[in-house]
């Protein structure tokens, strides 16, 4: 699946395990790729930037959600949750409409927005940060593209 992710996209992935080590989280969830996305690539930041959304409200937002686990040792595969999943599955198809063949981080919000469950950490937070409407995304993309 990781073969047709981009540097940028690449990068958030590892910032994503990165992020569920700091919060001794067993696991890697959309919650912990919404949290790498801005440090991960330029382009996110810029996105999340116009959308009015700061690094720090979004980490802020985020671990309103959360709580720290309690993961001792750092297992050497932290597996992704189901929600994570459909999150990376849903970036993949942003990816083939937007007629490209790589996945970007412009995909993984698209897909982060777009397949975050509705009672999920991630959807909350993103919720509370005014960002569940995909088609206000795709516009924020269009404005920087141009």
């Amino acid at each position: 699946m990781f073969d047709l992710f981009t540097e940028g996209a690449l990068k958030t992935m590892g910032l994503a395990r990165g992020e569920a080590d700091r919060l001794r989280h067993d696991y890697v969830g959309a919650e912990h790729i919404l949290l790498a996305l801005p440090d991960a690539d330029v382009c996110a930041a810029s996105l999340l930037s116009a959308l009015g959304i700061s690094r720090e409200r979004l980490r802020a937002a985020v671990e309103n959600e959360v709580a720290p686990g309690t993961l001792r040792t750092r297992p050497n595969q932290i597996p992704f949750t189901q929600e994570a999943k459909e999150v990376l599955e849903s970036a993949m198809a942003a990816s083939q409409a937007g007629q490209s063949a790589c996945v970007k981080t412009m995909d993984l919000v698209l897909g982060m927005v777009g397949a975050a469950r509705p009672t999920s950490p991630a959807c909350r937070a993103l919720t509370t940060l005014g960002l569940r409407d995909v088609s206000t995304v795709r516009s924020a993309i269009l404005q920087l593209e141009l």
